[in-house]
């Protein structure tokens, strides 16, 4: 079998603190913003499911993150949440937007609780999905990556096809047949080359250390939504629960027989809530 080769990049790139970033537009430009950021691994796919039918009723961006999709790998990008942060600030000021809604999965979620708080004017609206946000028990895939010098090198050398999708099986997916063949081969695109791994391990060590990330969530303003997989292995949705006590007056929905990828397992009831939550001022902002 021929070896899978990513197709053209679909969308546009700016220059966004320094880094070139890969981003989709889509809906009408003079709905409300809102804006789309995927986790960890992942990349503007993550949202294949939902984001045409938001754009129905939104201005829709989706980026790929710094190391991510087809976004640059900057050997010397830190990847830690706030400095990602900073690079999504400055995409949304070079694509003129001054306010949004945001939708935040797993590491984008934590990236979303960020911009909330330090920009509060930025965040109208916000939607936590599967987010990062406390410590908690890794997976035995994440603490193999962590250790010293040993994690490195098993994520630049050892980690392959088969061992991402083994880990997409039994912990990010309940039901695997919402896990294609396809966005495996684009998972492993985009990460089998040596930068890409080392924007990962980076990434990695990033989502590690949030012991200061709960702070950040207790001075959200924004009207706050989270959404989670009961079944979710990868990010347990106990953290949920503590983020909606955390958020003043946030409301958790948890979805029955469904993992960390809320987003491909549960498609129309992330719809549905996102529509419904971030639909009033319709106005441009």
């Amino acid at each position: 079998m021929s070896e899978f080769v990513l197709p053209q990049a679909p969308g546009k790139f700016v220059l966004a603190a320094g880094q070139r970033i890969h981003y989709i537009e889509a809906g009408d430009k003079k709905a409300p913003a809102l804006l789309l950021i995927h986790g960890l691994l992942d990349s503007i796919q993550a949202f294949r499911l939902v984001r045409d039918e938001l754009a129905e009723h939104y201005h829709v961006f989706a980026l790929d993150l710094p190391g991510h999709g087809y976004s640059e790998r900057n050997p010397s990008f830190s990847m830690s949440l706030p400095d990602q942060a900073e690079v999504v600030v400055d995409f949304l000021k070079k694509v003129k937007v001054k306010s949004c809604r945001v939708l935040g999965h797993s590491m984008g979620g934590g990236i979303a609780i960020v911009l909330a708080s330090r920009y509060p004017k930025l965040v109208k609206k916000l939607i936590l999905a599967s987010t990062i946000s406390y410590p908690f028990n890794k997976p035995l895939k994440g603490k193999v990556a962590l250790i010293p010098h040993l994690g490195q090198y098993v994520v630049r050398f050892l980690f392959n096809r088969y061992l991402i999708t083994d880990y997409l099986q039994k912990e990010v997916y309940f039901d695997i047949s919402c896990m294609s063949d396809e966005d495996t081969d684009i998972m492993w695109a985009n990460f089998k080359a040596p930068e890409s791994r080392m924007a990962m391990h980076r990434a990695i060590l990033a989502i590690e250390d949030v012991d200061w990330l709960p702070a950040e969530a207790r001075k959200i303003k924004a009207p706050t939504r989270i959404i989670w997989g009961e079944e979710d292995n990868a990010v347990p949705v106990a953290l949920g629960y503590r983020l909606e006590a955390d958020i003043p007056g946030a409301r958790l929905d948890v979805f029955k027989r469904c993992g960390h990828m809320v987003l491909c397992e549960n498609p129309a009831e992330v719809k549905r809530i996102a529509i419904s939550f971030f639909s009033d001022e319709k106005k441009k902002t």
